[in-house]
């Protein structure tokens, strides 16, 4: 997947972002529900 990050000026910064957002979604309370359904739970935001 490493091909399709961001690259340039900024993009340790959005890759982290997008890392960290896998612990924030975890604990959300609509992924608690779509676990409950039986749905797929966001785990991540990508950021192209």
């Amino acid at each position: 997947i490493s091909k399709n990050l961001p690259r340039g000026k900024n993009a340790n910064f959005l890759v982290d972002l997008m890392q960290r957002s896998g612990k924030f979604l975890e604990n959300h309370e609509i992924n608690k529900v779509r676990i409950d359904l039986g749905e797929n739970p966001a785990n991540l935001i990508w950021l192209w």
